[in-house]
C-alpha cells in the first residue's frame, strides 16, 4: 500500500500526492504500450488516451519482450517466438538465424528472446542506420552456464534476426576459450565510438563473460567482431550509460552502486571511481546533465528493494534515498525491477516485482509506476527533465 501521510499547504493540512500504479509494459519517446490480458493498449500521448489495441494472442503466448524502432514498427516476443507489426495490427513472425546461418530453432526449455529490461533506439553510423542487438534474459532453469544464451541482432526492423554471439561456442578476438553466461542483462549502444556492450552475470569469473565490447566489422562472418573485458574481477553489471567520454555502471553485486570508469579503464578495476556504495546489488542506473538514479535488488544484500537513490548534483557527489511507494499487496521483499530509459519528458518507469520469487521478466504479473512520480513527491519535480 502508498504510504498515507499528510503535508501542509497554506496553513491547512492536505493529503500527501497519491501514486498511480499501473499495467505499463514500454515506453519509448512519446509511446506508452499498457498490457491487458492478451491485448497491448497503445498510446500515442504519454498515456493519456490510448487509441489502438493490439491482440497478440493468435501470435504469442505472452509477452517477454517489447521493443519499439523509430519508425513505430514493433518487435514482441514470447519465451519461444518473436513477431513484428507495422501497423500495430498484424503481428508476422521474424525470420530467426542461428550464427552459422542456418534456421533458429527455439528450445522450448529455455528464454528464447526474453528482454530483462527496457530498450533503448539504436541509431548506428551517425544517426543513419537503425538497428536493435539485445541479448536474452535466460531465467527457465538453473544452469550458471546456459546453453541457450545469445545475442541477437536485427537491421531491417525485427523482419530478419541474426544470432552474433551465442555463449559457449563463440570464441572472442581477444581470447582463446568460448565465454559462457547464464543471461544476459543488457546490451547497450554506445554513439561515440560506433561499438556495442553486453553486461553478464551469474556464473563464475573464470568463465564468465561479465562484460564484453561489440565492434562492427564487415569482414567477419557475422559482421561484428566481439571482444571481452577481462577486468580479472567478478564485476557483474547490471546496465551501462555512456556520457561525457565516461562509462557508468551498475554492480549487480552484494554492496554495489555506481561506478565511473574511462573508457580505456574498462579492464582496470583499480581505476574504477565509486560514486555511491549501496547494501544491495544493483538493477540500474541512469545518468543525464549531473543527474544519476540508482534502483536496487534484494538478491544479494538485506535492504529493502523499495528503496534507491537520486542525486541532482552528481559532480557534487550529492545523494537522497528515496523510500518509494509500492502498490497493494507488497512485502518487504517487493522491489523495482525492468526498468526502462527516460522517455521525450524525462520520464522513468519501472516494472515492480511484488512476488520475490516471481520473475520480474514475467510481464503480465508485474505493475508499474513512474519513478519520476515518486521523485516529485518527495521534492524533485525536474528531476532528468
Amino acid at each position: 500500500m502508498a504510504r498515507k501521510s499528510m503535508f501542509r499547504a497554506s496553513g491547512s493540512l492536505v493529503p500527501e500526492k497519491k501514486i498511480q500504479f499501473d499495467t505499463i509494459v514500454h515506453v519509448s519517446e512519446n509511446w506508452v504500450y499498457k498490457l491487458i490480458g492478451k491485448t497491448l493498449h497503445i498510446s500515442q500521448d504519454y498515456g493519456i488516451s490510448y487509441t489502438k489495441i493490439l491482440d497478440f494472442s493468435s501470435k504469442l503466448n505472452e509477452i517477454r519482450f517489447i521493443h519499439r524502432f523509430s519508425n513505430g514498427t514493433l518487435l514482441l516476443a514470447d519465451n519461444k517466438r518473436i513477431a513484428f507489426t507495422n501497423d500495430n495490427v498484424n503481428l508476422i513472425y521474424s525470420n530467426v538465424y542461428n550464427l552459422d546461418g542456418s534456421v533458429y530453432v527455439p528450445n522450448i526449455n529455455y528464454d528464447n528472446f526474453t528482454l530483462v529490461n527496457g530498450s533503448n533506439i539504436q541509431k548506428m553510423n551517425n544517426g543513419t542506420k537503425e538497428v536493435f542487438m539485445w541479448g536474452n534474459y535466460n531465467n527457465s532453469e538453473n544452469d550458471s552456464m546456459s546453453p541457450n544464451c545469445f545475442i541477437w541482432y536485427t537491421e531491417d526492423f525485427g523482419a530478419t534476426i541474426r544470432c552474433i554471439y551465442h555463449f559457449g561456442e563463440s570464441i572472442p578476438v581477444n581470447k582463446t576459450t568460448p565465454l559462457y553466461a547464464r543471461h544476459v542483462h543488457n546490451v547497450e549502444y554506445n554513439p561515440a565510438d560506433n561499438t556495442f556492450w553486453f553486461c553478464t552475470g551469474d556464473t563464475p569469473m573464470e568463465i564468465n563473460a561479465n562484460w564484453g565490447k561489440i565492434v562492427p566489422n564487415p569482414s567477419s562472418s557475422t559482421g561484428f567482431d566481439v571482444y571481452w573485458i577481462n577486468t580479472g574481477e567478478p564485476y557483474q553489471v547490471s546496465n551501462l550509460v555512456f556520457d561525457g567520454g565516461y562509462i557508468y555502471a551498475s554492480l549487480d553485486t552484494a554492496g554495489g552502486g555506481l561506478v565511473r570508469i574511462k573508457y580505456e579503464n574498462a579492464a582496470d578495476p583499480t581505476k574504477f571511481e565509486h560514486l555511491k556504495t549501496g547494501l544491495n546489488d544493483i538493477l540500474f542506473i541512469y545518468v543525464k546533465n549531473n543527474h544519476a538514479i540508482i534502483v536496487q535488488s534484494r538478491w544479494k544484500g538485506t535492504q529493502e528493494g523499495r528503496r534507491f537513490w537520486y542525486s541532482p548534483n552528481l559532480s557534487g557527489n550529492i545523494w537522497h534515498e528515496i523510500y518509494g511507494d509500492m502498490p497493494e499487496g507488497y512485502t518487504d521483499a517487493s522491489i523495482y525491477c525492468r526498468v526502462y530509459y527516460p522517455n521525450s519528458l524525462g520520464m522513468i518507469l519501472s516494472g515492480i516485482q511484488m512476488n520475490f520469487n516471481q520473475g520480474f521478466h514475467l510481464y503480465n504479473f508485474t505493475p508499474s509506476v513512474w519513478l519520476n512520480d515518486i521523485l516529485d513527491k518527495n521534492g524533485f519535480k525536474d528531476a532528468f527533465k
